[in-house]
């Protein structure tokens, strides 16, 4: 009968949909951050607010904790930055991320900050600092992250990380961990070799040539970061932490 053969065609139809389907890729959605506590910009001129404040938004991924043990696994929080010597150029950047940071793109905005403008992960110094940044602890956490000292005497004035409220005795530093961010070697506690300023060729650096040779800016973002059995990665929206001027007569 004709209705039969209707049945089975269908029937047919979704077996090859079903089978088709498990070869496709699975996407995980992961939450970004979204608290700040502290807003910073290229303008910003009191350099006691040249820092980053926010906090991880673990507790929203908790369906991937590590301790569940499930195909794909949320690692935890990174900070990617880039340095630019042109705050117009900078700022033309940010749009373009902002164009794409919304849910109905997914991972676009880490994808476009990751491979298009080539922003890197955060190192610290001493090395051997977690990557992420911060890692999953099943928690939310406070970070807070000065990336040069103005006043050794002064705990908010020092470059350095700290983790709901501890400090981590680590300082931030640039380029795979080899530079500090105190291009202008202001501060005396680092070797001077160390404190250099970005050049042609550095990864972490947009160079325009258009900027002022006294001023540099580093945005910074923080993005959620998980991976799936084959070491595949997946972003979340992301997070923009502010723009922290380093000036050279400040």
């Amino acid at each position: 009968m004709r209705w039969r053969h209707c049945f089975w065609a269908v029937c047919g139809l979704w077996q090859c949909f079903f089978f088709a389907a498990c070869g496709l890729d699975q996407f995980y959605l992961l939450e970004e951050p979204t608290v700040t506590y502290n807003e910073v910009y290229a303008d910003t001129t009191d350099y006691m607010r040249w820092y980053v404040d926010f906090l991880t938004n673990e507790t929203a991924n908790s369906e991937y904790y590590p301790s569940k043990r499930n195909a794909f696994t949320f690692l935890g929080t990174e900070i990617y930055y880039k340095i630019y010597d042109s705050t117009a150029t900078l700022s033309s950047h940010k749009s373009r991320v902002e164009a794409v940071n919304k849910s109905d793109y997914y991972s676009n905005a880490a994808t476009m900050l990751i491979e298009t403008f080539k922003y890197q992960t955060l190192g610290t110094d001493p090395g051997g600092w977690s990557s992420p940044f911060v890692e999953c602890s099943e928690k939310n956490t406070r970070v807070r992250i000065r990336l040069m000292s103005y006043d050794d005497t002064n705990d908010d004035l020092r470059a350095g990380v700290r983790l709901d409220g501890v400090d981590m005795n680590i300082v931030p530093r640039r380029n795979d961990s080899r530079y500090s961010f105190d291009f202008f070697n202001k501060a005396e506690e680092r070797p001077l070799q160390s404190n250099v300023e970005p050049a042609d060729g550095d990864s972490d650096y947009w160079r325009t040539g258009s900027g002022s040779p006294e001023a540099y800016y580093v945005q910074l973002y923080a993005v959620a970061v998980g991976r799936d059995g084959n070491y595949t990665p997946s972003y979340s929206l992301v997070l923009d932490l502010g723009t922290i001027p380093i000036l050279k007569n400040q």
